[in-house]
């Protein structure tokens, strides 16, 4: 055996000195190549090895400096007059197509590849010297490759993290968070398939809310628990328990994934991590992820998941005040609407031929405002207003109200001072509007003719115009104990013939176009 081993030897050392002096044929400066020698680039001087045909099917290596033979993981010595197919029988075509046009053309090439018989990254440089010869370099980017991807991988991370922020900002509706940021996280490429499960309240099942990837058909069938029976203590169980995050590296090894582990290898699945979506006191449930990689959840990945889960409980919790708050205000909407409605019953029951005349004016105040294109907060202020603008007659004495003949000077006197008596009533009222004084210059006009102030044009309120006009229409269209109904013409025809005297023209016009154009009635 020994004697063997020597022939072998004697036997490379021909080649080696054989082929070191065809590579100084080629490369006549081969003594004087120290420099080259201790590059940490390996080089590599070849020969094209060609078919019947003329065409590269090999080459051969006449000369390697030792970061060569470092790269390659191959002793100097023994590449040296051996061919590629030789030394790497699973060689990729990529290598030797192209050194073959470089050695055949002389045209230089340079190129980044993976190379699989050595596992490495190469960052590769080659030209010709000679025809039938190449100079290759090598450089091992292995390392920074993977600090490359890794960088880009967190930047990948960074970019999901702020998108998952800026929905925080936007979003009201928990289903369509859950749905956007599986759909976020899966474009990382951190896994195949992604789920987000919720605590059901008043038990231990997790019932999946939304999910995300290549292949979740089987979630409508999952079931998962985080209690201490075998569908407790899997992935999700334990991460819910522990609030902390639980990976497996092997599903194919683990034993708490027994109860699902059919499904996830069925679909290729090898790895999987549980997330619990918890800021440190509450918990609400976990976010699942699955990959086709072993061990595919590191570090980087399951801090910037960490991340991601907390930014979840952020946002529900947002989500669940602000629908907690809307309710609550539209509870106190509805108070504030039914206390108004109850004031002008009030109002009505003391002047019976005017019942429903507030509501009327509200109602074509309303619809006024909002042809004109009038703010959506001024328009509510406008509909409550229009609701209590006669809400002074209460200190009116009722046999004024309800006198069927003309009223004395006295009488009308006291009948002027209800806008004012109006707004004595509302205006310690906390509304979000001044309803108060809309309903104080409710009968001013523009002349300065109308009271109780004798206001003009921008003294008054944009609001009060409007009541004023729907106010003067809605009472010539009824009837009234000292006169019959005088009709909905004779009312527009009114506001027609004093509009920029006493009332806003363009509140008049919008007024008219409703009625004439629109078909406008008032609803009973």
């Amino acid at each position: 055996m020994d004697e063997g081993k020597k022939v072998t030897q004697e036997e490379n050392r021909k080649i080696y000195e054989l082929y070191i002096q065809k590579a100084r044929e080629v490369f006549r400066d081969l003594d004087h190549v120290i420099a080259i020698e201790n590059l940490p680039i390996g080089v590599a001087l070849c020969e094209i090895i060609l078919d019947e045909d003329g065409k590269p099917y090999d080459y051969r290596y006449l000369w390697v400096n030792l970061a060569f033979g470092e790269i390659t993981g191959l002793k100097r010595e023994n590449i040296i007059g051996r061919t590629v197919l030789e030394l790497f029988p699973d060689i990729e075509k990529i290598w030797i197509d192209t050194y073959g046009k470089v050695a055949l053309t002389g045209k230089c090439v340079q190129f980044e590849q993976y190379t699989q018989p050595i596992d490495k990254y190469l960052m590769v440089c080659a030209f010709s010297p000679k025809k039938g010869y190449f100079i290759s370099s090598l450089y091992d980017i292995t390392d920074i490759k993977r600090y490359k991807d890794e960088i880009e991988r967190l930047l990948d991370f960074e970019k999901a993290v702020t998108e998952i922020n800026e929905l925080l900002l936007r979003v009201d509706n928990e289903e369509r968070l859950y749905e956007t940021i599986c759909e976020i996280i899966l474009k990382t490429g951190i896994a195949k398939d992604i789920w987000i499960g919720l605590i059901k309240e008043g038990s231990y099942e997790v019932k999946p809310v939304a999910a995300s990837g290549s292949d979740i058909d089987y979630l409508p069938r999952l079931q998962v628990r985080w209690d201490d029976s075998p569908l407790g203590s899997g992935t999700v169980g334990t991460s819910i328990k522990t609030k902390k995050p639980v990976v497996i590296e092997n599903i194919d090894l683990d034993e708490g994934l027994y109860p699902w582990r059919e499904e996830l290898l069925k679909r290729n699945l090898k790895s999987v991590v549980s997330i619990p979506l918890t800021d440190g006191e509450s918990i609400i449930g976990a976010m699942v992820l699955y990959s086709d990689k072993e061990g595919a959840f590191g570090d980087a990945e399951i801090d910037f998941l960490k991340v991601v889960a907390s930014d979840i409980v952020v946002g529900v919790k947002a989500i669940r005040l602000n629908q907690a708050l809307k309710y609550t205000n539209e509870q106190l909407r509805k108070t504030l609407y039914d206390i108004v409605r109850t004031i002008a019953r009030i109002t009505e029951i003391r002047d019976p031929y005017t019942a429903g005349h507030q509501r009327r004016v509200a109602q074509l105040a309303t619809a006024i405002a909002e042809k004109m294109g009038v703010s959506r907060d001024k328009i509510e202020a406008i509909h409550i207003a229009g609701l209590l603008h006669d809400v002074g007659k209460i200190g009116v004495p009722e046999y004024i109200l309800v006198k069927p003949g003309r009223l004395t000077e006295i009488e009308f006197a006291l009948m002027k001072e209800h806008p004012r008596v109006g707004y004595e009533i509302l205006k310690d009222v906390s509304f979000p509007w001044d309803i108060a004084t809309i309903v104080l210059q409710h009968h001013e006009r523009l002349d300065g003719s109308g009271y109780p102030r004798g206001l003009k044009d921008g003294d008054i309120l944009l609001e009060a115009r409007i009541i004023a006009v729907a106010d003067v229409v809605e009472a010539m269209s009824s009837h009234r104990p000292y006169r019959p109904a005088l009709g909905t013409d004779s009312a527009l025809e009114e506001i027609s013939r004093n509009k920029g005297k006493l009332y806003d023209p363009k509140v008049a016009d919008t007024c008219i176009r409703l009625f004439k154009e629109e078909g406008f009635k008032f609803e009973e």
